[in-house]
Formats: C-alpha cells, structure tokens, sequence
C-alpha cells in the first residue's frame, strides 16, 4: 500500500507482489493508478485522519512518502494517522516513508513509536526518514 509514492518500488516487478494506492482526492488517486497500471493496483479512497475500515486483504508493507506534511492538524493528531493505518498492515509488516518534517524529528519518533516497533528515524537535511514494524 503506497501513500503519496511518486516512485515504484522495485519489488512489484515480482509478479507475487500487490501494490495498492490510498488517497482522499479522487483526481490524485486516478492519476497515481494510472502511473503504475501495468502492476494492476488496488486503489483506495480513504481519509488517513479517520479510521480506514476497508475490506481487503492486508499488506506487508506501507509507504507514507511526503503526505504528514501536508495534513491540516497539529502533530498529536497527526499521530492518529499511524493507528489508522495499523489495520491494513500484516503482524511484523513495515511502516517506512519520508517526509519533510523541518526539525519535528523528535515529535515524528513519539508518534510512531505509539504505534510501531524497531521504530528509525533518520533526519536528512529538512526531511526526516522513517520506519517501523508492526
């Protein structure tokens, strides 16, 4: 499952993997399914600031690329966003993403660390990398 991807990850050229999209905005979601239709992805609506109830199977893994940054809410509440997505990754499955963060290294930690295990953050100039197991 991808969130805000704008690169495919290599793996899905094995012809076991799935990829999925989420994505509030329709036009976005459209667009992104349309980049990688050649790996026939699942496509989602959802809201990462709600709780995501969503019949399907779940994914080994979930990126969150460049998407915390853009959410209109303070960064406890941005956290809520790692619990929401909890539901759709396997036991042991890996949370990663990047985002620019500006010096929030430390409130990104708190909220994955919440939620996730084996919790990594790593700041990059203004952009914070990060990863957890479920």
């Amino acid at each position: 499952m991808v969130y805000g991807a704008r690169r495919v990850p290599a793996t899905l050229e094995r012809q076991s993997s799935r990829s999925g999209g989420g994505e509030l905005n329709v036009h976005c979601l459209a667009r992104a399914a349309r980049r990688i239709v050649r790996y026939h992805p699942e496509v989602y609506r959802a809201d990462v600031l709600q709780p995501i109830v969503l019949d399907m199977r779940r994914f080994d893994s979930i990126a969150l690329n460049y998407v915390m940054h853009c959410l209109p809410v303070s960064w406890p509440q941005k956290g809520a966003v790692f619990a929401h997505l909890k539901s759709l990754l396997n036991p042991g499955g890996t949370r990663f993403g990047a985002g620019s963060m500006r010096g929030e290294r430390c409130t990104t930690a708190e909220g994955l660390e919440q939620h996730l295990d084996e919790v990594r953050v790593e700041q990059v100039g203004c952009v914070a990398l990060f990863s957890g197991r479920a």
